[in-house]
């Protein structure tokens, strides 16, 4: 996962073990967390996953983006999901007075397109 360093402009590569992710081959599950997170099935891969990041974690991997680590934040303001860049073809940050946004574009499933 990389972001941008505001003071340097420079892309910052952000790399994490796996937790609990699609398309992995072994079924980690982050420390502290054995009666907190749920097992759940992400396109044929059953990983462990924070119960209130499922929805998401489900909708991603079907869209064909296949999600690696995840967290919820457990109180503390800041969750995430960190996204393999497999089958990404464009990522761009776009900033404007009222809003930013990550623009990303990928090969999605077809199941999801209809073809």
């Amino acid at each position: 996962m990389c972001t941008e360093n505001e003071k340097t402009g420079r892309r910052v590569e952000h790399k994490s073990e796996s937790v609990g992710s699609a398309k992995t081959q072994e079924n980690l599950r982050a420390p502290n967390h054995e009666e907190y997170q749920k097992e759940v099935d992400l396109g044929g891969v059953k990983v462990w996953a924070d119960p209130e990041l499922i929805p998401l974690l489900k909708a991603l991997n079907e869209a064909g983006l296949t999600t690696r680590s995840h967290c919820c934040g457990h109180g503390n303001n800041r969750a995430w999901v960190a996204i393999k860049l497999d089958n990404i073809t464009g990522l761009e940050v776009r900033k404007d007075e009222s809003y930013n946004e990550v623009l990303v574009t990928w090969v999605p499933n077809s199941s999801i397109c209809g073809k």
